[in-house]
């Protein structure tokens, strides 16, 4: 009997472009950091929230965000729309 169940996927029906999480599914909380780049200096912080990182677009320091936590589609839907990143 199980031959004839098929096995529906998640992409199926959805938009191109929908950001949709293929990997296993994680449960621990999403990680975001921000790593500031002014001259001689490096800062460091870590938020809770992606919409606190927003501030940090028009800053003059150059800025790496890392995001440790793919399996959060939604919080990277959100960074994708803000800084126009193609899905």
């Amino acid at each position: 009997m199980s031959r004839f169940i098929k096995r529906t996927s998640e992409k199926k029906g959805k938009h191109p472009g929908s950001l949709i999480f293929i990997g296993e599914k994680k449960i621990e909380k999403t990680r975001i950091r921000v790593i500031d780049f002014i001259s001689d200096n490096i800062t460091s912080k870590e938020f809770d929230n992606i919409e606190d990182v927003f501030s940090h677009r028009d800053t003059n320091s150059v800025s790496w965000i890392n995001i440790d936590g793919l399996h959060d589609t939604e919080l990277i839907n959100k960074f994708g729309q803000h800084y126009n990143l193609h899905p």
